[in-house]
């Protein structure tokens, strides 16, 4: 006989990641057919700023599904400090060490670095107040010298010498083969 199919009937729904299953029966034999019912996918909304991302800190973006309410989210990473300009916020004197501040234009956050009490060790000397700066330079440079010309020295009579055992290696061959 010929099948006279009644109308489909959704024995699994489709979802927007799974394929669903209808089916429907033979009205004279209770034969049935199925067919699959293709998954849709996703239907997301437009991004969403879920949270701002910082200077320190990571942000992230959330779109949902319009019919599953499946979340999918998205990280914003961090921007990093963006610092402007350094300025002196305290004079260094010869008894205080001075400040420079550098603020963060986006977030506010201060660097401070601390600025040497004038006159100090990291301070480099005046000629007019440390006279014995450019000899104390002096005698260590000459010193310097010394070496660097002791080590020349030794150089060349190092190649001298191992010249001269090879020339000498040389003539004894010499004279053997003869």
């Amino acid at each position: 006989h010929t099948h006279q199919f009644g109308n489909w009937e959704i024995k699994d729904k489709a979802t927007c990641t799974k394929n669903g299953k209808n089916i429907r029966k033979c009205t004279i034999c209770s034969e049935t057919e199925s067919a699959v019912e293709l998954s849709k996918g996703h239907d997301f909304d437009n991004w969403q700023i879920e949270k701002q991302s910082t200077c320190t800190e990571d942000g992230s973006t959330v779109r949902v599904c319009k019919v599953c309410k499946e979340k999918e989210t998205d990280i914003i990473s961090h921007t990093g400090h963006s610092y402007g300009e350094t300025v002196i916020t305290k004079e260094a004197t010869e008894k205080e060490e001075g400040l420079k501040t550098t603020t963060c234009t986006v977030c506010g956050d201060v660097k401070k670095e601390t600025i040497p009490c004038i006159g100090s060790v990291s301070e480099v000397p005046s000629e007019e107040n440390d006279t014995n700066t450019t000899t104390n330079k002096e005698s260590t440079n000459s010193g310097n010298n010394k070496d660097n010309n002791n080590m020349i020295w030794f150089i060349i009579l190092s190649v001298v010498v191992i010249l001269g055992a090879g020339v000498t290696v040389i003539v004894i061959k010499k004279k053997k083969t003869k």
